[in-house]
């Protein structure tokens, strides 16, 4: 057997394969400290047939090991692909197997980029795997936190075992994930729950009754942590009024490594505005870019619903920055501060007048200068770095000139209230892949925001009646359910009025 990859090393004879059989053992290793390490790989035999491992965990069209594998092929020219999160070089390459061959080879995962020695921590607020393959599944995709779903409408593994004392599971000293993560699925949205010490009690489907609101409530008041999956939900005019909210999925489980998944709880965008297969991602930046137009600052995040999915674990990512080593609390206080990066490609590490994201700029004069600095490393090809002010792209710079700079972009200035994000899309075709800094907020001193219209209000209030439209119940149910609706009837009304009485010459 012949390898061709990259420099691989033979470091042993494995026992004798089968007849008619070649066999490989396979060792990946970290290359910086020479350690045994979890990764992914993607094998393909010569009709380009993917090709997994026995009993080795699977996700997508690969599968996982840890350091080591012994694989047991026909002969013929096999391709494959190494993979361990987005800060590590993927290898690709391949090798021949012969018959009765035996061959150990060892192949080095080299890392570019490391985000938590910048301070930033990976996490993924969706995973639904099994309890006992996460170990795996983080390292092999080098996550740092992930929120696990372990209870459901009409489902919880707490029905058959007692709850714990301590839901937070560590792997190693710098990773761990919590059990007590929870879904409420419903006919109008996906409300993801974490930060929780026991399961609640949801309804036993995804129907409209009772109101996902009313569980919302209870988590709110355990002081859980509250994450609408998407934010193309159809209810998500009613979670914005609930005010319940700590995070918004801006990059979520439609978001595909290879594609999109559409689902029927969503708002469906015109084809024409936001044409698949990257028009998901764009429609749900665009509902994001108008809740922050009318002030509604809740934090972006990122879940990748791994095991709804063929997402592997954390590739929708949420990076959230915080001081010293990692601890989940501070990870969740970083999240709820809005000190976030999501991404499932592209690693950007923003600054804005040295300040993080989730900062409030408070200026006392009538105009505000902000320098943008930012760290970019990435595994695909990017045409630019955008900054996107109060919706709009008002910087478009090409990685050559923003490299030229060394990290810097043109100045941004501010004469009313807004935010700014940056955002940076790969040339991938496939599928949505980029990355985005959570908002930096301006607020002037004695001033209301300019940014604020009656449309932009009025465009959520449309969206609440054609919601409603479609809750058909008994009465008592109706009367049950309507209730938030109307509420945020009235939240939504009070703004459009407000601000078409502001904006009267």
């Amino acid at each position: 057997m012949i390898a061709i990859p990259l420099a691989w090393g033979v470091v042993g004879w494995p026992q004798k394969a089968k007849a008619g059989r070649g066999q490989l053992e396979l060792r990946a290793i970290d290359a910086q400290s020479e350690e045994p390490t979890a990764v992914r790989m993607r094998l393909r035999n010569p009709k380009g047939r993917p090709v997994f491992a026995a009993k080795a965990p699977r996700v997508g069209d690969g599968f996982l090991f840890d350091g080591k594998v012994v694989l047991e092929l026909s002969p013929g020219i096999y391709t494959f692909t190494l993979d361990k999160g987005p800060e590590f070089r993927e290898h690709t390459g391949r090798f021949v197997i012969q018959s009765g061959a035996a061959d150990n080879h060892q192949v080095e995962m080299r890392r570019f980029a490391s985000m938590k020695d910048e301070g930033w921590w990976s996490g993924d607020l969706h995973v639904e795997r099994s309890v006992r393959e996460m170990p795996l599944r983080m390292l092999a995709n080098d996550l740092h936190f992930a929120n696990v779903i372990s209870w459901k409408n009409g489902e919880s593994v707490w029905q058959r075992q007692r709850t714990p004392s301590e839901t937070t599971v560590w792997v190693g000293n710098e990773r761990a994930f919590d059990l007590m993560g929870g879904r409420d699925r419903r006919s109008a949205s996906e409300l993801i729950l974490g930060r929780l010490a026991e399961p609640l009690m949801l309804a036993a489907d995804e129907g409209e009754f009772p109101s996902p609101f009313e569980s919302a409530q209870t988590a709110a008041a355990l002081m859980g942590h509250l994450h609408l999956s998407r934010l193309d939900a159809q209810d998500l005019p009613v979670w914005i009024a609930s005010r319940k909210l700590g995070s918004v999925g801006l990059l979520h489980s439609g978001l595909l490594e290879s594609g999109s998944q559409d689902e029927s709880f969503v708002k469906q965008p015109d084809d024409v505005l936001f044409p698949p297969p990257l028009g998901i991602g764009r429609w749900s930046q665009q509902i994001y870019f108008r809740m922050l137009n009318l002030g509604v600052r809740i934090p972006p995040a990122a879940g990748s619903g791994a095991g709804l999915n063929e997402n592997p674990v954390g590739y929708n990512r949420v990076y959230v920055h915080h001081d010293g080593p990692f601890q989940v609390e501070s990870w969740w206080d970083g999240l709820r501060a809005g000190r976030v990066v999501l991404t499932n490609g592209p690693l950007l590490r923003p600054r804005v007048n040295g300040e993080l994201p989730g900062h409030i700029f408070r200026p006392d004069g009538d105009e505000l200068q902000l320098e943008v600095e930012a760290l970019l490393s990435t595994r695909e090809k990017i045409d630019y770095l955008e900054v996107i002010q109060n919706g709009q792209s008002v910087i478009q710079t090409r990685l050559e000139d923003w490299a030229a700079s060394g990290g810097r972009l043109p100045p941004v200035i501010f004469k009313e209230d807004g935010w700014l994000m940056l955002r940076v899309v790969t040339r991938n075709s496939k599928t949505y892949r980029g990355a985005c800094s959570g908002p930096f907020f301006v607020s002037f001193a004695n001033s209301k925001s300019k940014q604020q219209d009656a449309k932009t209000a009025q465009f959520f209030l449309d969206w609440l009646y054609e919601r409603a439209r479609k809750i058909k119940l008994s009465p008592d149910q109706q009367k049950s359910v309507m209730r938030y609706h109307r509420a945020a009837r009235d939240f939504w009304q009070t703004r459009v009025d407000g601000l078409s009485e502001e904006t009267l010459p």
